[in-house]
C-alpha cells in the first residue's frame, strides 16, 4: 500500500456578508475553495453546499476560467431545475392550450373553457403542488389533452440561485483582480 501527501494549488475564499447587504437574511456566510489542480469548485455556505468539477485544462488557468464564467452557466454546473413553479405551469398550460385552441379539447362552448381556465387558476399547492399531482389534475380538467399540451415550469433552488449570485457580485471582482484579467 501506499499513502502519499497531495498538496494541491487551491484558493479558498471566505465571504462574511454584513448585515446590510441585501442577501444577508438569507446567508451570512460562503466558503468557496478552488482546487486548481483538479478544477473543482467547492461552496460551503448557510444556503446549502454545492460542487462542481471541471477537470484539469492545460489551456486554460482554473482561476482564469473562474474569473470569466458568467451566471446561468455556473449555476447550471452547480445545480439544476427541480423547483415546480405552480403558478407559471398554470399559465403556460392555459396558454397553449388557447395557441392550439380550446375548441380542440372537446370543449362544447366557449363558456366552458372559460369555466376549465378558471379551475386551472384555482389550483393551489394542496392538490397540484408538484409536477406529477399538477400533471392528474389538468388530465381531470381538459378533455382528451396530451403530454405536449401541459407545460411544467421549474426553476432553480433559491440557495442555488442566492449563491452564485454572491459569486458573481462579490467574488468573481476580486478574483479577476487578484489574477490580472
Amino acid at each position: 500500500m501506499q499513502i502519499k501527501r497531495v498538496e494541491p494549488k487551491t484558493y479558498t475564499y471566505n465571504i462574511t456578508l454584513d448585515e446590510n447587504d441585501e442577501e444577508y437574511t438569507s446567508c451570512v456566510w460562503a466558503d468557496f475553495i478552488f482546487n486548481c489542480d483538479s478544477g473543482r469548485l467547492v461552496i460551503n455556505s448557510d444556503a446549502g453546499d454545492y460542487s462542481y468539477c471541471w477537470g484539469f485544462n492545460k489551456n486554460e488557468d482554473f482561476m482564469h476560467l473562474m474569473g470569466r464564467v458568467n451566471r446561468d452557466y455556473l449555476l447550471k454546473k452547480l445545480s439544476y431545475e427541480n423547483c415546480f413553479l405552480l403558478e407559471e405551469s398554470k399559465n403556460k398550460t392555459i396558454n397553449m392550450i388557447e395557441d392550439i385552441g380550446y375548441n380542440c379539447f372537446d370543449f362544447a362552448t366557449e363558456e366552458d373553457w372559460k369555466n376549465c381556465k378558471e379551475e386551472i387558476l384555482n389550483l393551489d399547492s394542496l392538490v397540484a403542488g408538484n409536477e406529477i399531482h399538477f400533471w392528474d389534475e389538468i388530465e381531470k380538467l381538459v378533455p382528451e389533452i396530451d403530454e405536449r399540451t401541459i407545460c411544467i415550469e421549474k426553476d432553480y433552488p433559491y440557495g442555488a440561485k442566492l449563491i452564485v449570485d454572491i459569486f458573481i457580485k462579490y467574488l468573481q471582482p476580486k478574483i479577476r483582480e487578484e489574477f490580472n484579467q
